[in-house]
């Protein structure tokens, strides 16, 4: 039976747990039929949204060819990574305009998804007749074979018909040529080199395995495997920086990487010089000056950022203390691709479309956590925990470009997770870690109200290490510490200054700060349209004549907003422009209240691709898109609830056989690998309709409603895809 609506009403009569076992593949043959026709429905639905003109939400008018906006409607209506969008628009394309015989193959239920996307991507070198002849000749055979058999059969006809397609395909593919990191499940990351060239990536392959061999013929026993790796690491975050082949087996040998574990941090630790050899001494008043010249680099920064999309990323707030490389900002999840950093999993929701959803009492059950605590017991955990930090970070090498992590967290009064803004979370112990290498970066901080909301931000120039000891400034070891703390918490910590040890002038100062700030913080939690920024000043009112935000004002709406305020989009505020709401060309006012922040792609669409943007409440934005929907986007709580932990009673390691690779992943061996496996197109996410009407109404109030909240429904943060 064909597939369509008889067969689907015949299979959801079915009730296949009474089927005999003969019969069962017939259903599942039949169901599969099923699938490949839906799946081919749902994409030509998708082009139809796509290829629709702006503003014709009333009537049908198509473009010939779609523009570079083309996704954005099913992008935001079934909360999708810009990624995800772009892929399955250019799969439907392909199905339905270029390779139409595809698309009516699916549909009559004879060619599955992984056998389209085969043909697709082997005949991408091709012109259109060139790959309509391979199609026509080879689909009617096509489900007979398995994809890698269907792909050899396409090589070898499309080889025949153009011979130069090979290098043609080898050509545009360097020109693709790009590097992808992935953060995994188990909280360890996968970085890749994609569409090398050969030579160059088998040279690359074989020097860091000739140095691994030197390292174990010098007396390192660890695996060869574990070598390969840290000789990897180390060549991408510059540990290596201006070493001999020979100084690196030495570097290898006396800095191997060793997992630290809490048992390794005593009561008893002494503080730990960090960092490099070269310090210069540092007095208070470098200290108090930090700020102000931290200040001075972000308003450079800031003028570099045009308020208009020019088509270029801008350089965002770190330019004094690291570089920026180049790139179009872009949607992702799952990866962060060098120069170019996508916006989230396509599995997932922005950070903040839940944000509101949790039990407004949580954090502030979180707030009082640190009482109860000793003098003593507060200072051993705290030095301990950060003492042991200081310790894993002995070696040169760059830092993160930005963590968030709960002050408590650094000292050690709690184990929540902290965040690599475009890469996911991070265990306690590691955030200590990573901010240990950070102390010549830029620290933000951010005063939260007991719900989570947003009350204060600034930078500090305090530092948890004594005056003389602090690290010179160094590139390698800039970046953006993000620390998270509530009100109540940081009146509790301030109470017990003594108990914090080299943590106390940094309390003491955010301290201070808060209370000058306090009196002009209303009780909902909201910040005044001109937020006080790190010494307690506000924006002035001929500030928001100018067309770019000052550097306190920059650094309050970054911080405010996490993310690019598309709905579902995970670029980093870094990563962002800071876009009016109502245009400064029109008069429109650089304050807290008119600006928002959006990633390059979407930034244009706002101005070029018809979409518009709306505040709805003083937490939600609104985007509206050409054909009349629109896509609510709450802003988000800074500081999230977290449970109480309950550990396994694990002997010391998880239990059980480590899971495989997840399927995708590179290989993990230094030999050459053979064909190109299969793909089936992706991870997939949830999806859900925009909301209108009565829903964002619905979407208002509960941003709005400060007593609201249900569960720990915790967005999951993965890297962009």
């Amino acid at each position: 039976m064909p597939p369509g609506a008889e067969l689907a009403q015949m299979l959801a009569d079915i009730d296949v747990e009474r089927v005999s076992g003969f019969d069962t593949v017939e259903v599942l043959k039949a169901a599969y039929r099923q699938s490949c026709h839906n799946r081919a429905r749902f994409l030509h639905t998708l082009l139809e949204v796509g290829l629709r003109e702006q503003f014709t939400g009333d009537s049908v008018v198509r473009l010939e060819v779609p523009d570079e906006f083309a996704p954005d409607e099913a992008r935001a209506a079934l909360v999708w990574s810009r990624r995800r969008a772009d892929s399955a628009f250019d799969l439907a394309w392909n199905l339905h305009r270029r390779l139409p015989a595809l698309g009516e193959a699916m549909l009559a239920g004879e060619l599955d998804e992984p056998r389209a996307l085969a043909f697709i991507r082997w005949t991408s070198g091709l012109t259109d007749p060139q790959a309509g002849w391979v199609c026509e000749r080879l689909i009617s055979r096509a489900p007979a074979w398995t994809v890698g058999e269907l792909i050899e059969h396409i090589q070898r006809l499309v080889l025949a018909i153009d011979p130069d397609w090979a290098e043609k395909r080898y050509r545009e593919a360097v020109r693709r040529r790009r590097v992808v990191g992935m953060r995994n499940d188990d909280g360890t990351a996968t970085v890749s080199g994609l569409d090398l060239p050969p030579d160059r990536a088998v040279a690359g392959c074989a020097r860091i395995d000739e140095l691994a061999r030197a390292c174990k013929r010098a007396g390192d026993h660890r695996p060869v495997d574990h070598i390969r790796a840290d000789l990897f690491l180390g060549s991408l975050d510059g540990s290596f920086e201006g070493l001999s082949d020979a100084e690196i087996v030495a570097h290898v040998r006396t800095h191997p990487f060793v997992d630290a574990t809490p048992s390794d941090a005593s009561a008893g630790s002494p503080d730990i010089r960090p960092t490099d050899k070269a310090t210069e001494p540092a007095t208070e008043s470098d200290d108090a000056t930090d700020a102000e010249s931290d200040d001075a680099a972000a308003d450079a920064a800031d003028a570099e950022t045009p308020d208009e999309p020019r088509g270029a990323r801008c350089a965002g707030t770190r330019s004094r203390t690291r570089p920026e490389a180049p790139g179009e900002t872009g949607g992702s999840t799952g990866t962060g691709i060098h120069g170019e950093a996508r916006d989230g999993d396509p599995t997932q929701d922005r950070a903040g479309s839940h944000a509101d959803d949790h039990d407004e009492s949580a954090p502030a059950a979180q707030a009082s956590s640190t009482q109860g605590w000793s003098a003593q017991a507060m200072s051993a955990q705290a030095m301990s925990a950060w003492a042991s930090s200081m310790r894993a970070w002995s070696v040169r090498a760059w830092s993160v470009p930005e963590i968030r992590v709960e002050l408590t967290t650094l000292l050690g009064l709690d184990e929540h997770p902290a965040q690599l803004p475009g890469w996911g979370m991070v265990h306690a112990i590691q955030a200590r870690r990573i901010v240990a290498s950070m102390l010549t970066g830029q620290w933000r901080f951010a005063v939260c109200a007991d719900n989570g909301h947003l009350l204060l931000t600034g930078i500090t120039g305090r530092r948890p290490c004594p005056p003389a000891q602090r690290p010179a400034r160094d590139a390698r070891r800039g970046g953006i510490v993000e620390l998270q703390v509530t009100v109540t918490q940081l009146r509790e910590l301030a109470a017990t200054a003594g108990a914090t040890g080299v943590w106390a002038p940094l309390i003491a100062d955010l301290a201070r700060r808060a209370q000058l700030a306090e009196p002009r913080q209303p009780e909902t939690g909201r910040p005044d349209a001109h937020p006080p920024d790190a010494a307690g000043s506000a924006e002035s009112a001929e500030s928001a004549g100018r067309r770019h935000a000052g550097a306190a004002l920059r650094r309050y709406v970054q911080i405010r907003g996490r993310v690019c305020s598309w709905p579902g989009c995970r670029m980093p505020a870094t990563r962002t422009d800071q876009d009016h709401i109502h245009a400064w060309a029109d008069d429109g006012a650089t304050t807290a209240d008119n600006l928002h922040l959006a990633c390059r792609h979407d930034h244009r669409a706002r101005h070029f691709g018809g979409w518009r943007v709306t505040w709805a409440g003083p937490r939600l934005i609104i985007w509206t898109s050409p054909l009349g929907h629109a896509y609510p986007s709450p802003l988000p709580k800074i500081i999230q609830p977290a449970p109480e932990p309950r550990p396994r009673n694990w002997p010391g390691a998880p239990p059980g056989r480590l899971p495989a690779d997840p399927a995708g992943a590179p290989d993990t061996t230094m030999a050459p690998s053979g064909p190109l496996a299969d793909s089936s197109g992706g991870r997939h996410g949830t999806t859900s309709g925009g909301a209108n009407g009565e829903g964002i109404h619905a979407i208002r109030e509960q941003v709005d409603d400060e007593a609201g909240g249900a569960s720990f429904k915790n967005d999951h943060e993965l890297p962009p895809s």
